[in-house]
């Protein structure tokens, strides 16, 4: 146990001697206001350039979207660890017992840029609009698949 420790104490003093140089570049740069930080985010997924919430499906393209507007449902990560549904353009919503029907209350005083209120029409239009580009995705992967 007490080679252990020794060794342990050795571990702990190198981590400490090769640490300090760092330490004080660090802060002689911090104090003196020359401090600079750069960050180079590398991937092997492709970046996209779609932008239509419709039709992006890549992560950067969708770290865009997210960043630039707003659902009717955000979501947050609960105590449990599960996702758990938050307002967001909607203030709330219920769903029929039979899970057919959902019913959305708006918020109230949003404006898009131009200044046009956002309302039920723009929810609409969105959401017929995503599932008729779904359904023509489908469509094709399916006509594609069997032939």
């Amino acid at each position: 146990m007490g080679k252990l420790m020794m060794e342990l104490g050795y571990f702990i003093l190198a981590v400490l001697l090769l640490s300090a140089p760092l330490c004080a570049l660090i802060s002689s740069r911090a104090f003196s206001g020359q401090l600079e930080w750069s960050l180079t985010l590398g991937t092997i997924d492709s970046v996209v350039t779609c932008l239509d919430p419709a039709l992006a499906f890549d992560y950067f393209g969708w770290e865009i979207i997210r960043n630039l507007g707003s659902g009717l449902v955000s979501y947050s990560l609960g105590t449990t660890g599960d996702l758990e549904l938050m307002p967001a353009l909607a203030t709330s919503w219920s769903i029929s017992p039979d899970g057919l029907i959902w019913t959305f209350n708006l918020r109230e005083g949003v404006a898009y840029d131009d200044g046009t209120e956002f309302n039920a029409s723009h929810v609409k239009y969105t959401f017929d609009r995503g599932m008729g580009i779904a359904a023509q995705m489908v469509h094709s992967w399916a006509s594609d698949t069997l032939t």
